[in-house]
């Protein structure tokens, strides 16, 4: 079978978003975990982690949905790229899941917390790899793989920025005395890098619906 970039494209964007989110999520919850158990208010603090380990989460998820929309429109496309999608998501899920249980700190119910988000990220790359694999295969059009390259580098870097930007606000929130009832101020640059990777998984989107 010819080597058809298209063909991997996607699926490997998918892969390489879903690495990046899962290992940005281990970061996060690395440097948060140890932070929340000696805070004096923990509340604040378990809000913030959630609220950005869940902001991840959706960038990884918004991945998958860029992997089975490819499938959709071109039924059979990917099948022996299959591993290009589960690959990198299991081998981000893996890495994060040893920082998150070698992280100090911590209760055993938090780092269930922390070991579920990264597991359910690599769980669902592997899933699109699986379907990818199954499904036959046939002869299909597309964008050139660079561009899913290029959209995959910018998504990963602002993931990593929004796991250092949430463990910032995580330390910062653990300082904090004043609840104010309890609501979570998301920091500025949080939204900014969530912004950056949405809008790069949002335009692979795009490209592989126009081409």
């Amino acid at each position: 079978m010819a080597w058809r970039g298209d063909r991997l494209g996607p699926l490997l964007f998918t892969g390489l978003v879903l690495s990046a989110a899962t290992v940005s999520h281990g970061l996060l919850a690395a440097r948060s975990l140890a932070v929340i158990s000696g805070a004096s208010n923990a509340r604040l603090p378990r809000g913030t982690f959630i609220v950005h380990a869940a902001y991840v989460q959706g960038i990884g998820v918004l991945g998958v949905v860029e992997g089975l929309l490819a499938m959709t429109i071109n039924p059979g496309s990917g099948s022996q790229f299959g591993l290009a999608a589960a690959g990198p998501a299991i081998a981000g899920a893996v890495v994060a899941v040893a920082m998150i249980l070698r992280a100090e700190g911590g209760s055993l119910a938090e780092k269930l917390l922390g070991l579920g988000f990264a597991a359910g990220l690599g769980i669902l790359g592997s899933l699109v790899g699986f379907l990818a694999s199954a499904i036959g295969d046939q002869d299909v059009s597309g964008a050139p793989i660079g561009w899913y390259l290029l959209l995959a580098v910018g998504a990963a870097a602002g993931t990593f920025a929004l796991s250092e930007s949430g463990a910032r606000a995580v330390e910062a929130a653990s300082h904090s005395e004043n609840s104010e009832g309890g609501r979570i101020k998301l920091p500025t640059s949080s939204i900014l890098f969530e912004g950056v990777s949405v809008t790069a998984v949002v335009a692979a989107i795009v490209v592989t619906l126009l081409f």
